[in-house]
């Protein structure tokens, strides 16, 4: 299997070369013999409508597709604002080129005879900037979401966590005809909205609210997806509801209810299940750890994300698409849109999201020091129990054709629990014991967080001049009570020698106020060449107290100054800055300087100390944009950023919790200076469904904050963060995928290499740790899905970190990834039959944890009721019961290997009732498109 990628790579190489034979030419005009300069052509077979090839019309009104066969097809030609046309064309086999001669196009405004052409749809056309995909000429299952249906356009990847990227770009915004949905979390529109309300997936940069408004650009894009609906789902209601049970006591509920009218938007979804699915997104589990303390120092706080993967600035994230443990969630959502008038726009949304999850988890990690290392073996099991509500309002109001105005609101409640039976181990590399714990940690929390902000936009006597000015607010207040019980033993000559016994109770209040207000005003110098100056100030204040009590055998509580805190910190700074910029169709260009001035003050309370810094630094910003071609983009993106130390980070009072890993601030830090390279290019040719994709990007920080790490004899760790000189990441991905037209397949092949050079300090000697992590991947599909509909891939993943500390040992491992997807209907699509393999290898890691991980599942379903709204589904998952939760990670000085017990095979009876309750239409029966001749 692991020569599987060359074969595949050969074989594409070898049928993509063999059919270009013939080619067509032509001329497009309009009725007053103009060339229709970027009129669109498209070549289709007259048996089935595939897509062939396709041309843009040049600035000479000619056209040319390649790489044709001999066969009949369709040519069609299209430009916005004209009659369609289309013509038959035989292409020979002893001809090389076929005229298709001049092509005249009328202005749609004009009546022609019309015919009717059934089952003929135009897969995606360009729009300027957007690419727009038609739903209907990409095959989804019955009850599929929209998930399921960008999964399967070119130029588009979901992870298994629900993540988009479009063009190598991760998609931050999903709007439904325009408009939010359940705020800016994409998961929310792509897993409950069902894929046959769709008519358009529609692909593009969105500029800057300010940017919309002026109609000038300011380069700053948003990689955003808009599904539009279908005409019938604009004024109806439409969803889904299912329910499902099975062993071994496992249970299914969700439901996803839309109403639609002209003005207003209405969207219930609701979910319950305890098969480790997920809510409306991992981002919100992030909100409910806001009020924990961290590990700071940016020296290997782990988040443990809801697919198993891990999120760690210095780590190595390994994505090992499960999601560990069992959970339990419920969760739940109402979002609005509501236009009270063309000038006045409300929308709205409410959710809650809550789990319930327990954790057994077995973990063992290789400690490297100049020359040694040492081991720690832990295990513990954990319960996090969460509830988040969040309310998000916008409330858009034109004052007038050149004012408006903006609001913004954002509100959330949360609360935690979380509790922690664990054990540890430490010994030398000769497994002599140095130090164990036993700890009981239990912790309940809440938090309110508030973000609002009002944005004011005015256009001035001239095109190209406006004002801007945006004035925003955040609170945040959490509180946590926390009691932990630990016993500590310290090890000489294998026996204990001092035993520690900690009885403590805590409560912590963590505050945060942030607010800004920032103002820019633009200038036209010349025609599409603007200057722009803007003003920012940014206050951030931090208010941490902490106290703990020590627990007395006759029940009460003694304060103790020794593990408590308090400690206050403002960070404030102005911001000036003046741009250059130059903006017409083909070509963007922004450059400039911002002058930022810094203060930061602290107070520790409880030692009476204060603390005062102040910082200068002047940040350069260039970004590019050209447009090549239509299809073709060329993006090239400079910036500087400053990024503050942390309140933990800040405060020099060791946090004492675990007497086995002490972390204490640093009071003398400086903020980060961070250098951002951004280059990507982009060659789409949405017709043949080819694209390629690539981007570089390189990040260099000056005054990285990192840990200095001492160990003792007892291998006891006190971690303090300082800056060191330099730090380096640099992230590359290329895509390039299209489609074996002889054998109707599509292919996309990826590559990729990750390159990260961080320093620390280990015992006082200077450890850098160079981390390379190149991967690969292909992925094959068919076209023709009539029959069946499968895909497969093989995935390859390789890092190698070195530590200068610790030459002798090399951490370099490789996760192999093999997957298959296959859906079969019959009985006149009645019946399906799907099934879906992803086999994981791993390899390098330490003894136990090389495995080979087969989950296997399939499922029958049977359609039934009127237009098959009922679905009877009997599903199996993980057959072969192989589920484990294994993962590594990699940290500057350290490699962990982690084995999490997980839900693995069960069986899940369900039925889904699809609802469908449109408004009547106009449109033509049977699907048939009305076509110009």
């Amino acid at each position: 299997m692991k020569h599987l990628f060359l074969i595949l790579f050969l074989f594409i190489l070898s049928v993509t070369g063999i059919f270009a034979q013939s080619k067509v030419t032509g001329s497009v005009n309009d009725t007053l013999k103009k060339p229709l300069v970027g009129a669109t052509v498209m070549l289709m077979q007259a048996k089935d409508s595939l897509l062939t090839g396709f041309a843009l019309v040049n600035d000479k009104g000619n056209f040319e597709i390649s790489g044709i066969k001999p066969g009949n097809y369709v040519l069609q030609v299209s430009f916005l604002g004209y009659r369609t046309i289309k013509k038959a064309l035989t292409a020979p086999a002893d001809q090389n080129s076929v005229d298709a001669g001049a092509i005249q196009l009328e202005p749609q405004s004009k009546l022609l005879d019309a015919a009717l052409v059934t089952g003929e749809r135009e897969p995606m056309r360009l729009r300027k900037d957007t690419i727009e995909f038609n739903a209907g000429a990409f095959q989804t299952a019955p009850n599929a979401t929209v998930e399921d249906l960008i999964k399967k356009l070119p130029g588009v990847d979901v992870d298994k966590d629900g993540t988009v990227k479009a063009q190598g770009e991760t998609v931050t915004r999903v709007l439904v005809n325009g408009k939010e949905f359940f705020g800016r979390d994409p998961k929310t529109a792509t897993r409950n909205l069902p894929a046959d309300a769709v008519d358009k997936v529609q692909v593009f940069d969105k500029q800057s609210d300010q940017s919309e408004f002026s109609g000038v650009d300011d380069g700053q894009r948003e990689k955003t997806i808009n599904l539009t609906l279908k005409k019938d789902r604009e004024n109806g209601t439409f969803g889904t509801a299912s329910a499902g049970g099975g062993s071994p006591n496992r249970f299914e509920g969700r439901a996803n209810i839309n109403r639609f009218k002209k003005n207003e938007q209405l969207s219930f979804i609701g979910m319950a299940n305890n098969t480790n699915k997920q809510g409306f997104s991992i981002s919100e589990y992030a909100d409910f750890l806001g009020g924990m303390p961290s590990g700071g120092g940016g020296g290997g706080g782990r988040i443990i994300t809801g697919n198993g993967g891990s999120a760690n600035s210095d780590g190595i994230p390994l994505d090992f698409g499960r999601n560990y443990g069992f959970t339990t969630t419920v969760a739940t959502g109402l979002n609005f849109n509501h236009e009270f008038s063309k000038k006045t726009q409300l929308n709205g949304s409410y959710s809650y999201s809550g789990f319930d999850k327990q954790t057994d988890k077995k973990s063992r990690q290789e400690n490297f020091l100049q020359g040694s290392s040492y081991f720690q073996n832990d295990t513990s099991r954990q319960q996090d129990k969460n509830a988040n509500h969040r309310l998000n309002f916008t409330l858009d109001h034109k004052i007038d054709s050149t004012q408006s105005l903006r609001m913004i609101t954002r509100l959330s409640y949360s609360q935690s629990q979380q509790d922690i039976l664990s054990n540890s181990i430490s010994t030398t590399s000769e497994l002599q014991p140095r130090n164990s714990s036993n700890q009981t940690n239990n912790t309940k929390g809440w938090g309110i967080n508030l973000n609002t902000s009002l944005l004011y936009r005015i256009k001035l006597n001239k095109k190209g001049r406006n004002f801007n000015t945006t004035v925003a607010l955040a609170v945040v207040d959490n509180h946590s009570d926390g009691a932990n019980q630990s016993t500590n033993n310290y090890f000489q000559t294998g026996t204990p020698t001092v035993q520690q016994l900690l009885n403590q109770e805590s409560n912590s209040l963590n505050d945060r106020l942030t607010y800004n207000i920032r103002a820019s005003y633009t200038e036209p110098i010349k025609r599409g060449q603007y200057l722009e100056a803007n003003y920012s100030y940014n206050h951030r204040g931090n208010d941490n107290n902490r106290k703990v009590y020590d627990l007395q055998t006759d029940g009460s509580l003694v304060f103790s100054p020794k593990y408590s805190n308090n400690y206050r910190n403002d960070f404030n700074f102005h911001r000036a800055g003046l741009n250059y910029r130059i903006a017409n169709p083909k070509f963007n260009f922004t450059t400039g300087l911002t002058f930022q001035q810094a203060q930061l003050n602290g107070v520790l309370i409880t030692q009476e100390t204060n603390i005062r810094r102040s910082f200068t630094n002047i940040l350069p910003t260039v970004r590019m944009r050209y447009s090549i071609s239509q299809t073709k983009n060329l993006v090239f993106d400079y910036d500087t950023d400053i990024n503050e130390p942390s309140i933990t980070q800040l405060q020099p009072v060791p946090n004492l919790t675990n007497p086995l890993n002490i972390y204490q601030g640093n009071p003398n830090l400086r903020p980060e200076y961070d250098h951002n390279f951004n280059l990507r290019y982009i060659n789409f040719n949405q017709f043949n469904f080819s694209n390629l994709f690539a981007f570089v990007n390189l990040t260099y920080t000056h005054n990285r904050i990192q840990n200095t790490t001492h160990i003792s004899d007892r291998l006891v760790t006190t971690s303090t963060p300082v800056n060191v000189p330099d730090d380096y990441r640099i992230i590359s991905r290329f895509n390039y995928g299209g489609r074996i037209k002889a054998i109707k397949m599509r292919y996309s092949l990826d590559a990729g290499l990750n390159f990260t050079r961080s320093i620390n300090f280990i015992n006082d000697a200077r450890n850098i740790a160079s981390t390379r992590t190149p991967n690969t991947g292909l992925r094959l599909e068919n076209q023709v899905k009539k029959i069946w509909d499968w895909s497969v891939g093989a995935r390859v993943n390789y890092s190698n970190t070195a530590n200068s500390v610790n030459t002798s040992t090399s951490l370099a491992y490789f996760t192999y990834e093999y997957t298959a997807d296959i859906r079969v209907p019959f009985a006149d699509n009645k019946l399906s039959i799907t099934t879906d393999l992803n086999y994981q290898q791993y390899r390098g890691l330490n003894n136990g944890f090389n495995q080979d991980i087969p989950i296997w599942g399939a499922s029958l379903s049977w359609f039934f009721l009127k237009a098959n709204k009922g679905q009877l589904k009997f599903g199996a998952y993980d057959i072969l019961n192989k589920n484990k939760g294994i993962s590594r990670q990699v940290n500057l000085n350290s490699i962990s290997d982690q084995n999490v017990t997980s839900l693995a095979r069960y069986f899940l009876l369900s039925f889904t009732y699809s609802i469908k309750g449109f408004a009547k239409t106009n449109n033509n029966p049977g699907g048939m498109m009305r076509i110009m001749r």
